[in-house]
């Protein structure tokens, strides 16, 4: 009897250690489940809010294609594809061409989203229209782009060797056609328009006197630069500060008139000079 008794209690104890484990086990696993799914839940939350957030704030495309695309075509889902756009201060450049540069960059409207659309991107796409200055890129939800243009103002002629652009102040090539409406614009001939156009400029505007009595600024040996003048003088300029010869020019022509004489050249290259050639 006593035996038996023993007996039962070793098989009783046994089988509650049995269930002890078993409980335990089923915790841990049920823990690692509930892990696994709050892990699954924070990457997608994650994922989700860096897509949102490139799309609104980081201007670009996403760097992986195939997450792009698939991110795109859940979004256009969603009805944030992109429906309409809206150009707006534009003057010379006709609006179709700009909308066409928005469409040749957007692509198939079914997997571009409104959402990754890189604005920053978009903005050197529209850019390379010449007479484009700026392009302020703004998103509408759910699926409209408003678009503000700045356009580039003409202020000279660039001129390489045989070729002729039209020019801002910033040394920007607007276009190779030039009309009518802009032949009275200063000519500036040089080999590199991004330097010379805005060392020119800086040099004529440093005199209003004298300004507008400028036809045409040529470099030489790309150090300096001659100004000739829309009666035909030349004004030569020294290659170390030439905004002060060109006031000192000014001073001297409000004082004896010099330029209305019969001279071919002004000659300020040497400091505290002025040399004159006759016709």
């Amino acid at each position: 009897m006593k035996r038996a008794a023993k007996k039962n209690k070793k098989k009783k104890a046994v089988k509650i250690k049995k269930t002890e484990d078993f409980l335990f086990r089923r915790k841990v696993r049920f823990f690692f489940q509930r892990a696994f799914k709050l892990l699954q839940l924070f990457l997608f939350i994650a994922f989700s809010g860096l897509v949102i957030w490139i799309g609104l704030f980081g201007g670009n495309k996403i760097a992986f294609p195939y997450m792009e695309l698939k991110s795109n075509r859940f979004f256009v889902k969603l009805g944030l594809g992109i429906s309409d756009v809206e150009i707006d201060g534009n003057k010379i450049v006709r609006t179709q061409v700009i909308v066409d540069k928005v469409l040749e960059y957007i692509g198939n409207p079914e997997e571009t989203s409104i959402v990754l659309l890189g604005l920053s991107d978009l903005e050197n796409e529209i850019k390379e229209i010449g007479w484009i200055d700026k392009a302020d890129i703004r998103k509408k939800f759910p699926g409209s782009i408003f678009i503000k243009i700045i356009e580039r103002k003409p202020t000279a002629i660039w001129q390489n060797e045989a070729k002729i652009y039209l020019s801002d102040s910033s040394g920007n090539l607007i276009t190779d056609i030039v009309g009518n409406e802009y032949l009275n614009l200063p000519v500036v001939v040089g080999k590199d328009s991004k330097k010379e156009v805005p060392d020119f400029f800086d040099i004529i505007s440093s005199s209003a006197y004298l300004y507008s009595m400028v036809d045409k600024g040529k470099v030489v040996g790309n150090r300096r630069f001659d100004i000739i003048l829309e009666n035909g003088v030349t004004v030569r300029l020294p290659e170390k500060d030439p905004k002060k010869a060109w006031k000192k020019l000014a001073e001297i022509e409000k004082e004896k008139n010099i330029l209305s004489k019969d001279i071919q050249y002004i000659d300020l290259r040497i400091e505290g000079q002025v040399v004159t050639g006759l016709n």
